[in-house]
Parts: structure tokens; C-alpha cells; sequence
């Protein structure tokens, strides 16, 4: 629909690099800007689940307690909203629980919490918005099911100087991309 439109796409893990240091007219980044230069707001927000592989269930049992996690390898990403204690959250009514959990692994990067998730080394905290299709097929399972552990924000970011067509296209391709996956 739009052949003068071309993109550029960069990976980048956040937690290691900072995205203030790249050029860039539009990103989205689980992790805000700091510059006053972006503009940025909140486009996505996904819950932060636990979930193993049925392997992993079947060689150390499954946790069916919040205690019980103490019992068991646990993985989970770094963020900004776990950075501090980790955080049990009720499906039901919201209540907030505090966890004092010793975590195993951190990763930086929801593709390796899937990979991990498939090597059946531990518990495994993943976005949830990504598992639908595992959980579904019944490789992985969710884990106290009745909790969340908090929610990862996504930004979308752009700078100030740059407002375009083609920005305001893509914007909105990212968008719809966003509203079919839920």
C-alpha cells in the first residue's frame, strides 16, 4: 500500500543498551525514555505469569502454593517493575502479595524466557501475552494460575522532530498489529 515507505528495524536488548544513545524516529520499547526530546506513551500493558514445561512438572513436582515456590529453580526477566520485590497478584480481586523468592536466572529478553521455558530448567516468568499458543497446545503450563506476578508496559516512543506520514502509517499499522493480538 505504500512503496515509498521503507523501514528500518533494529533489535536491541534495553537492559543493556540505552536507547537515548540511538537515532531512531520511532521505537517500541518495554522501557521508557528519559530524554525530554521523545515523546512517548503506554500502548501495550501485559501481565507477567509463571509457567513451566511439563517436563520440568514431571521430574519436580508443581508448585500448588505460593510457598511452595521456595522449592523450586526459579527464572525471571529483569524489569523495572519487579526491580525492587517481586509481587504476587490475585486474578480475582487484585489483593497484593509480597514474595521474598530466591530467583535463579535473570534474563533480559522475553525470546530467551521462551527458550528457557522450553529447556525445562525451572519456573519460568513470561509475558503472557506471548504463551496463548503453548498453553493452548499444552507444551508449557501455567503455574498458580490464580496469580499474576505485575505488568509490562510497552512504549511507544518518537522523537519531537519528526512527525510525517509515514510516521503517523506506521503508527497506526503498530496499533492495529497490537489490537489483533489481543
Amino acid at each position: 500500500n505504500y512503496p515509498d515507505l521503507h523501514l528500518e528495524l533494529s533489535y536491541l536488548v534495553l537492559n543493556t543498551e540505552d536507547l537515548n544513545s540511538y537515532s531512531f524516529d520511532i521505537a517500541v520499547s518495554r522501557l521508557p525514555v528519559s530524554r525530554p526530546l521523545y515523546n512517548q506513551r503506554v500502548i501495550y500493558r501485559t501481565k507477567l505469569i509463571l509457567c513451566a514445561s511439563l517436563e520440568y512438572l514431571r521430574q519436580h513436582g508443581e508448585p500448588q502454593t505460593l510457598d511452595e515456590l521456595h522449592q523450586h529453580k526459579l527464572i525471571l526477566l529483569a524489569s523495572e517493575s519487579n526491580a525492587g520485590k517481586l509481587h504476587a497478584i490475585s486474578e480475582v480481586n487484585s489483593a497484593k502479595v509480597d514474595l521474598d523468592l530466591d530467583v535463579s536466572i535473570f534474563h533480559n529478553s522475553s525470546i530467551a524466557a521462551d527458550e528457557i521455558l522450553g529447556l525445562g530448567i525451572g519456573l519460568t516468568f513470561v509475558l503472557d501475552y506471548d504463551m496463548s499458543e503453548r498453553l493452548a497446545c499444552g507444551s508449557v503450563k501455567r503455574i498458580l494460575p490464580d496469580y499474576h506476578f505485575g505488568e509490562v508496559k510497552f512504549f511507544l516512543i518518537n522523537s519531537n522532530f519528526e512527525c510525517s506520514k509515514k510516521h503517523e502509517i506506521f503508527t497506526k499499522f503498530v496499533l492495529k498489529c497490537l489490537e489483533r493480538s489481543e
